[in-house]
């Protein structure tokens, strides 16, 4: 949906006007569903991408959107603060299922070859990582784990860099840490649920995080 925006420039120290533009801005969204291919466009539920990683990518523009069918995403992944990630958000974007947690899930993954009892390793997958002001908003997320004894240990389901990132409306299950904050680790929680989270430290649900 495009927005009118006014822009106006006045002559100091009189204040005269001396020109009035009017722009369109066309707000920013991108869309993402399993039947989608990350070589698409992602501009439209008819051209969407497959991960919600590619779609992320592209929405590089603070306020803009990316909106997530229904559906189980765990495959793929991307490295940051020691461990790969299922998703990681670095921007103000928001990051959208279209029908709420019970239908769109993020799966994170154990390391296969871990000798830890909950599969936490260098090669485990982190369900989210948020830095920059991002929000995540209407997901499951389940089967997080961190890196073990050394490393990226805290947030098994998510971690966030501040208290600046946001979880809207999402479930964390069956996430682990080996640090602090089984479930999720910093960020600001708004109607989310912590199920069966655990951390080797303290917080297994979450861990410095406003709730």
């Amino acid at each position: 949906m495009a927005k009118e925006a006014r822009l106006i420039a006045t002559n100091p120290p009189s204040g005269e006007v001396s020109a009035v533009v009017t722009v369109s801005v066309q707000d920013i969204a991108y869309y993402v569903a399993l039947s989608g291919d990350d070589g698409a466009d992602g501009l439209s539920w008819a051209t969407p991408k497959k991960t919600i990683q590619a779609a992320v990518d592209l929405c590089q523009i603070p306020g803009g959107a990316v909106w997530v069918s229904n559906g189980i995403y765990d495959a793929g992944g991307r490295a940051a603060f020691g461990l790969s990630n299922r998703v990681v958000i670095t921007n103000a974007i928001i990051v959208r299922s279209a029908n709420g947690p019970f239908s769109t899930y993020i799966f994170g993954d154990l390391d296969p070859d871990s000798t830890n009892l909950y599969g936490c390793g260098p090669n485990a997958v982190r369900c989210a990582y948020l830095s920059g002001g991002a929000t995540l908003d209407g997901f499951g997320m389940a089967n997080g784990r961190t890196d073990f004894s050394s490393g990226s240990v805290n947030g098994g389901g998510v971690l966030c860099n501040s208290s600046e990132e946001r979880l809207l409306n999402c479930v964390v299950t069956g996430c682990v840490a080996d640090g602090h904050g089984g479930g999720v680790y910093r960020g600001a929680l708004t109607r989310c649920e912590l199920n069966n989270n655990y951390a080797s430290q303290d917080g297994g649900g979450a861990y410095d995080s406003q709730v």
